[in-house]
């Protein structure tokens, strides 16, 4: 049996340091009218944890499996 879901339920995972380009994401998806869920990450441990669910993503519910990562390429 194959299951669809609705692209609006399929999660973000953006991985940005920047308080300021993250705002800038958020006014990009804000005008494509996106209206997937959106987590962020500050950095690579931080994404880390959420996609093995560890430290403060241990519950599901706030570490969906994302459908797309998005990845600061400059992150310290």
């Amino acid at each position: 049996m194959q299951q669809i879901v609705e692209k609006s339920y399929l999660p973000l995972l953006v991985v940005e340091d920047s308080d300021e380009d993250f705002e800038a994401f958020g006014r990009f998806v804000r005008k494509s009218q996106i209206s997937n869920p959106i987590y962020r990450c500050i950095d690579g441990e931080d994404a880390l944890d959420f996609l093995y669910r560890q430290g403060d993503y241990e519950d599901y519910q706030q570490a969906p499996r994302p459908s797309i990562i998005l990845l600061d390429l400059n992150l310290p």
